[in-house]
């Protein structure tokens, strides 16, 4: 949901999104993928409000919040099943994402006693808590080009015990998902030798990270300058989520924007490897990297200089070439 919506560059309005061509096949694949990030973000709040109850009911009683978690446990669940099918309707795979959100669920209504203490115990292991083994895992196996797909996907989704990493496996899974493109509209692309492609809904926001970030790696080819530039890149724009996908940069950088807010957009990132140690730490916002594994982290950009500093920051990270 969109903040204040006084930024020119943001929004949901027709307006907004420049005239394209989509087939029948490409617009179903497109409802799906916005349907998809719907219930994901609404996931997420559920999660954030039964967080929130504990913290305002207290040590109060414990039949309002065991209440309040039952109603919350219903709604995930019943969310957990729209997103799998529209993970289904994009062969990927909902169905194992919906068994194991069954599973969870199982072991959650099972256990629900009367203390707040106990309850609190369960509502974190089972609702909130991401262990940073998993997210390491996720960020690391879970990247797009490289990824063995279902097979990684599986292993994984078998350890997940809360429903916060079930959704965050299910939601990189989406992000990492390079033939996910091909069933999306595709609004522009580079010239050779650049494989850049754009996808999904033609946003002014996104179509100015695309058209500049073409121009400029134009630039360093017909300068024949020595700077790194990624040769393969993939941009995918729905609603007010831009996510970009860069070969070789980290192994297979992923880029979300989330361009909702009014004054600043937030950029997360993940470099699902790092070999160049010294050079990954200096990227901003980056968390602890993990030598030889990946890199994750999260900044903010103004509207005016997003596109550059999304080409600056993809500039910044170590390419497969440090190695």
């Amino acid at each position: 949901m969109a903040e204040g919506s006084n930024n020119p560059e943001i929004g949901l309005s027709k307006s907004d999104h420049l005239q394209q061509k989509i087939t029948p096949e490409q617009r179903q694949s497109l409802n799906s993928l916005k349907n998809l990030y719907h219930y994901d973000s609404h996931i997420k709040d559920l999660i954030q409000s039964s967080t929130l109850a504990y913290t305002d009911i207290g040590y109060g009683d414990p039949s309002v919040f065991k209440e309040t978690l039952i109603n919350t446990l219903d709604q995930i669940s019943t969310s957990f099943g729209h997103l799998s099918q529209n993970m289904s309707d994009l062969d990927l795979p909902g169905d194992i994402v919906f068994n194991k959100s069954q599973l969870i669920f199982n072991s959650v209504s099972e256990k629900l006693p009367n203390d707040f203490s106990q309850l609190k115990e369960i509502h974190e292991r089972y609702f909130s808590y991401m262990r940073p083994e998993i997210t390491k895992e996720i960020s690391t196996k879970i990247s797009g080009y490289y990824m063995f797909k279902d097979i990684d996907f599986s292993e994984i989704l078998n350890k997940t015990q809360s429903f916060s990493e079930l959704l965050h496996l299910a939601h990189s899974r989406v992000l990492a998902d390079e033939d996910l493109f091909s069933k999306l509209p595709k609004w522009d692309s580079a010239s050779k030798p650049l494989e850049y492609d754009a996808y999904g809904e033609e946003s002014k926001p996104a179509k100015k990270i695309f058209s500049y970030i073409k121009e400029q790696s134009q630039t360093v080819i017909d300068n024949q300058s020595p700077i790194q530039i990624p040769e393969i890149l993939h941009l995918l724009s729905v609603d007010n989520t831009i996510q970009l996908m860069v070969r070789d940069f980290g192994h297979a950088l992923t880029i979300e924007i989330d361009t909702s807010r009014s004054k600043s957009a937030l950029i997360k990132y993940n470099v699902p490897k790092v070999f160049d140690g010294t050079k990954a730490n200096q990227l901003p916002g980056v968390d602890k990297v993990i030598p030889n594994q990946g890199a994750t982290g999260k900044f903010e950009s103004s509207y005016e200089d997003l596109a550059k500093n999304i080409f600056d920051f993809i500039l910044k990270v170590p390419t497969d070439k440090n190695h």
